[in-house]
């Protein structure tokens, strides 16, 4: 699971890097002054892991819904599509 959050953590720094030198986020700071963008660990790790936690809880959630059924209404769970 972590090489699927370390990816897309190390494709954004890649982009911010590559596409800062276009950005103007002055019109957002109102001054007249360069504004860089600096993506950072907090901002990146902060989502992975509430995308995680998400994950989990859905993922728990559906196994016990699933373990409440019957032995044969969990062998017909793929009938249905």
């Amino acid at each position: 699971m972590s090489a699927t959050l370390t990816g897309p953590q190390k494709a954004a720094v890649v982009l911010a890097q590559l596409v800062a030198p276009a950005l103007d986020l002055s019109v957002f700071t109102g001054s007249s002054a360069a504004v860089p963008v600096r993506p950072d660990l907090e901002a990146m790790t902060v989502p992975a892991i509430a995308a995680i936690v998400l994950i989990v809880i859905i993922t728990t959630a559906q196994n016990v819904l699933t373990r409440r059924r019957t032995k044969t209404g969990v062998l017909r769970l793929d009938e249905g599509r």
